[in-house]
């Protein structure tokens, strides 16, 4: 199961990379809710607050990039 969130965080990666920033920010902001959640059940402490961090940056992203349209390339 974690494979598999890791796989869907990469997943985000890749859109942001074809400048899908909305859809890629989505992604990972899922990714990053499971995965904190996760590490913080197992205690993996150190993991969850990256994980955190994480979180707060997609958070930020896809606020910022609320101007964009959902499958849009940014100009």
């Amino acid at each position: 199961m974690i494979f598999l969130f890791v796989i869907i965080s990469l997943i985000g990666s890749v859109y942001n990379s074809l400048m899908y920033i909305k859809l890629s920010y989505a992604i990972w902001l899922a990714s990053n809710v499971f995965l904190l959640a996760h590490n913080f059940r197992i205690g993996e402490y150190s993991q969850a607050f990256m994980y955190s961090i994480y979180l707060v940056t997609s958070v930020i992203g896809l606020r910022n990039s609320m101007n964009d349209g959902w499958l849009s390339r940014r100009k």
